[in-house]
């Protein structure tokens, strides 16, 4: 089942849906790089969200492709498994590659399932390079349930890293920022597919 985050490799010639005008660089990515991810967003009739990337921070452009265009999918956690980042060219250039080496050691104390996301994500999938010396750390961990009194044990081992880490928290019915969620706040934001909405935290929930 496809998942926000999931990053698609798309065939060329694909059926791209725009739903508002689209800006010049765009059909250069798209013929460059031929991976595209996975938003946050209802799939409907089979066109899957996705999000595109450009060469700068700046370029972001939301679309929808038919499911039928896709012809790999990947998920954090397989990434997460392939470990390429140990052997990327540019491992001693970069923090974030680091970053990782924590974030899996932290996380197999708890079993918890996790992957990269963002433009670390993006690089180890596609070969494109996205990362640069001040890029943060996106990961997702797959966990319906977790106390706060874990969460904070993360949050602080993840403190130890050279570079900033933002986790987020996969559950069944959407995301949490696991930063948001240590602090034991009584309501949090729960990022949906519907849209994001507020929600009441109990610890252990």
């Amino acid at each position: 089942m496809i998942q926000p985050h999931d990053l698609l490799k798309i065939k060329e010639g694909n059926h791209l849906i725009e739903k508002e005008n689209v800006p010049e660089w765009l059909s250069r990515s798209i013929s460059e790089v031929r991976f595209v991810v996975v938003r946050r967003a209802p799939i409907i009739d089979g066109d899957v969200p996705i999000g595109i990337r450009g060469k700068t921070r700046t370029e972001r452009f939301g679309a929808f492709i038919p499911l039928s265009d896709v012809t790999e999918r990947i998920t954090p956690e397989q990434l997460a498994a392939a470990q390429k980042w140990r052997s990327h060219p540019c491992y001693e250039d970069f923090g974030v590659f680091q970053a990782l080496n924590l974030v899996e050691s932290v996380l197999q104390q708890y079993q918890l399932s996790w992957g990269p996301t963002g433009s670390v994500g993006f690089e180890l999938a596609s070969g494109q390079p996205t990362i640069t010396e001040t890029s943060d750390l996106d990961i997702i961990i797959r966990a319906n349930d977790m106390s706060i009194n874990i969460a904070k044990e993360i949050v602080s081992a993840f403190e130890e890293a050279n570079v900033r880490i933002d986790p987020l928290v996969e559950r069944q019915d959407g995301a949490i920022s696991l930063i948001e969620y240590s602090k034991g706040q009584p309501s949090i934001l729960l990022r949906t597919t519907n849209g994001p909405k507020l929600i009441n935290t109990v610890p252990g929930y």
